[in-house]
């Protein structure tokens, strides 16, 4: 199998369409979906894709999430 390595550093501006070529052999196809979830894994995709927004939020929604993580954290050093 052959799969082109994709680099570490992934910024969201630069990297737009992300290609990974993987060669089946012999039909082992468990093998290469093995192989590609470990080359995303090592590359670091798996988190941007994981941590990728589903939606746009409003700047209003945005400070209102900030203001409850802050909250979050200043229970948490307080307790």
């Amino acid at each position: 199998m052959r799969g082109k390595r994709i680099p570490r550093a992934l910024s969201s501006y630069g990297a737009q369409s992300i290609y990974i070529r993987i060669t089946v052999m012999n039909g082992n196809l468990n093998l290469a979906l093995t192989f590609i979830q470990r080359v995303m894994t090592s590359s670091g995709i798996e988190h941007l894709i994981r941590n990728a927004p589903t939606r746009h939020y409003k700047m209003s929604e945005k400070r209102v999430f900030s203001m409850k993580a802050l909250e979050r954290r200043l229970v948490r050093i307080i307790l």
